[in-house]
């Protein structure tokens, strides 16, 4: 689905760009288990996140951050040539550092 405009997340949303990565790539500070290389893992750059803003509330990440999700979760579009996806805070599973 391509998308046109601007997207913000809900409350409790975060909107991620898809970082394809080629097989012999390697992103700094990630060290996967090899039972955790069979998952179908993906790495994401945080391009807005959904947040309260009269109430402090913690989320995962920050516009700006690296993260790493799921494959499947989430719902794809496009936008250009750039692959997005909306989560939600419970679907991000690390921070990139």
């Amino acid at each position: 689905m391509e998308v046109v405009g601007k997207v913000l997340p809900s409350i409790g949303g975060v909107l991620v760009k898809v970082i394809e990565l080629k097989k012999d790539d390697k992103l700094p500070k990630i060290y996967l288990p090899d039972e955790e290389k069979n998952r179908d893992l993906v790495v994401g750059l945080v391009l807005e996140v959904g947040i309260w803003e009269e109430k402090e509330f913690d989320a995962p990440c920050q516009k700006g951050d690296t993260i790493l999700i799921e494959k499947w979760v989430g719902k794809d579009f496009e936008q250009g040539d750039d692959k997005l996806k909306l989560i939600k805070f419970h679907d991000v599973l690390a921070k990139v550092l």
